[in-house]
């Protein structure tokens, strides 16, 4: 596959969970640039502790679905409210994580 990877800067503590192998799916609001047109198996990734370039990961996209936020664990669903401020329609992205950047 040869599209651009996703870019997806991350708070500190959701990156350090995808580092640790804690966390391998991350969710985003379904948008025109978040959606299952744009988001599909095989897309490379590229984790972003923020927006900074001094902590990255490289992945790529295993699965893809889109759920509504009251459907999700609590504590997936604690964090989306958190970021979210409510329910909301989520596209949900399965990560398998390659490499990390120096």
């Amino acid at each position: 596959m040869n599209a651009k990877p996703l870019f997806l800067p991350l708070m500190r503590r959701y990156f350090e969970a995808f580092v640790r192998g804690e966390k391998h799916t991350e969710f985003r609001q379904v948008s025109k640039r978040w959606n299952l047109d744009k988001v599909t198996v095989g897309r490379p990734v590229t984790l972003s502790s923020g927006y900074g370039s001094h902590s990255r990961l490289q992945g790529v996209v295993e699965s893809v679905k889109v759920a509504h936020s009251s459907t999700l664990p609590e504590e997936d669903r604690t964090a989306v409210l958190e970021c979210y401020g409510g329910d909301v329609e989520l596209i949900c992205i399965g990560i398998k994580i390659d490499r990390q950047e120096a």
